[in-house]
């Protein structure tokens, strides 16, 4: 029975000895599971799991009820009020088992609920029935084993995710194992498993860790941790994957362009964690200074109505003060104005550069429909190690990927992607030009909202293409 041994299988019964067996089943698995029994719920967690991916679940959750009188609506109230407590809108698949002794009577009942929209994000990928009676009056814990693994199979295409979660979970201990062997179980165990994390912060800020809050110094311990597990989970993968996954990936020859754009914004964009000028951080300044320039006219108007409304100025004061507010008015949004100006300049040139055609319907058209991009590509060492003065800004275009054979990908000073992602529901592809590299203080960029960031390895695949392209030698020749 392949089951994600990390905790995230549920079992929801009021009555323990309904299903000793079950858990025996589970335990010899070794499948970790949270169980919950309390009739009102009082033993629900304060907050939602993360992650469940399967849910035993029985019906009848409360105590000295008749099932021939109850009306299903209770039954259907009190199961959702427990699920709604465990599962996060952000859960993702799971399997739903509902293991009762009334199933016939109110299983409808209950499958039927997950179809309301209020409820669509609940309902499981997959759902089986069992017989709570049958699979207690079996005292073979390998046999109820054995009958949840055949009903299991029939939706397995889960169980490579299952596998992988569980090898993570394995993998963490080993990294955790092989760290604290170093240390030696004494008195001083403590205190020398807390030098054991400086040092693996220190391996990843170098000397400027006491720079850093402690907070930043676990990060930097848990990003050595993170290296570790990376090497740990390949040689878990290799070593473990022993033939018992059969006929999980599967070609179905259903080419779909637009499926593989969302699993490359899966795979290369983040949108968490992106407004801290980290490399990869992805700026949109054309969207940006536009909507500057909105909010400052709207503070401008405001900011003179508040003037004339204001009876303390004298009148024969208020006409200077109102041309003075205008003018510094004026100023600032000029000020962004021929800011906008260069970045829309920069965008254009970007585009007309870069196709192999430069006719001007291309270049408005891809001006219309892309979107000019800054994208931070500074070394991680850098930020890690506190060296950064000034950050590294690579300019480029999201161009839409039905139009990339309109771009020349042989010129050395451009990086376009082999790949389309989703992005606000288009795909895209990712357009740099290194000739237009430029460094910028980073308080620049603290206050500035970024659309995402690039993942990390993509980052190293444009830091890569740039540094060919700057130590590029070049020839000099008469002819």
């Amino acid at each position: 029975m392949i089951l994600p041994n990390n905790g995230k299988v549920v079992i929801i019964d009021d009555k323990p000895e309904q299903v000793k067996n079950l858990m025996s089943a589970l335990s010899k698995d070794q499948v970790s599971f949270c169980y919950y029994q309390d009739e009102a719920g009082r033993d629900l967690p304060k907050s939602q799991l993360k992650n469940i991916r399967l849910v035993f679940l029985d019906l009848m959750l409360e105590h000295d009820i008749t099932p021939e009188t109850v009306n299903p609506r209770n039954i259907v109230s009190s199961v959702f009020s427990r699920l709604m407590k465990l599962i996060s809108k952000n859960n993702g698949p799971y399997f739903l088992i509902i293991w009762s002794t009334e199933s016939k009577r109110f299983a409808d009942a209950v499958l039927q609920e997950f179809e309301k929209d209020s409820l669509s994000y609940l309902k499981p990928f997959a759902h089986l029935v069992l017989d709570k009676i049958h699979l207690n009056n079996i005292n073979d814990v390998e046999t109820v084993k054995n009958k949840i693994s055949d009903e299991l199979s029939n939706i397995d295409s889960m169980k490579g995710f299952f596998f992988w979660e569980s090898l993570i979970n394995d993998s963490a201990g080993d990294i955790t194992n092989g760290f604290t062997s170093l240390i030696e179980n004494d008195d001083l165990w403590n205190e020398n498993t807390k030098n054991l994390l400086y040092k693996m912060s220190s391996a990843y800020y170098g000397k400027k860790i006491i720079d850093y809050e402690h907070k930043d110094q676990l990060i930097g311990a848990y990003s050595t941790l993170n290296h570790a597990l990376l090497d740990q989970l390949e040689i878990n993968v290799q070593q473990r994957l022993n033939g018992q996954l059969q006929n999980l990936v599967v070609n179905n020859g259903n080419e779909n362009e637009h499926f593989s754009a969302k699993m490359n914004e899966q795979l290369h964009l983040s949108y968490q964690n992106c407004n801290t000028g980290m490399p990869g951080s992805t700026y949109m300044h054309v969207e940006i200074l536009k909507h500057r320039i909105e909010e400052k006219k709207i503070a401008f108007e405001k900011h003179i109505e508040s003037i004339n409304n204001n009876n303390k100025i004298p009148i024969e004061k208020k006409e200077g003060v109102l041309e003075k507010a205008k003018q510094k008015g004026r100023t600032c949004i000029d000020l962004i104005s021929a800011e906008l100006t260069v970045k829309r300049k920069d965008f254009n040139e970007i585009i007309n550069s870069s196709l192999k055609n430069n006719d001007s319907d291309f270049i408005n058209y891809i001006s219309k429909t892309g979107f000019y991009i800054e994208t931070v590509v500074t070394p991680l060492c850098d930020h890690s190690q506190k060296k950064v003065k000034m950050e590294r800004i690579l300019p480029g275009v999201l161009i839409p990927s039905e139009k990339v054979g309109w771009f020349d990908k042989k010129r050395d000073y451009n990086y376009i992607s082999d790949f389309s992602f989703r992005f606000k529901g288009t795909s895209y592809v990712f357009l740099f030009d290194f000739r237009y590299l430029y460094g910028v203080r980073s308080n620049k960029l603290e206050k500035l909202p970024a659309c995402f960031r690039v993942k990390e390895k993509l980052v190293n695949e444009i830091q890569v293409k740039l540094s060919n392209h700057i130590n590029r030698l070049g020839l000099l020749y008469m002819s």
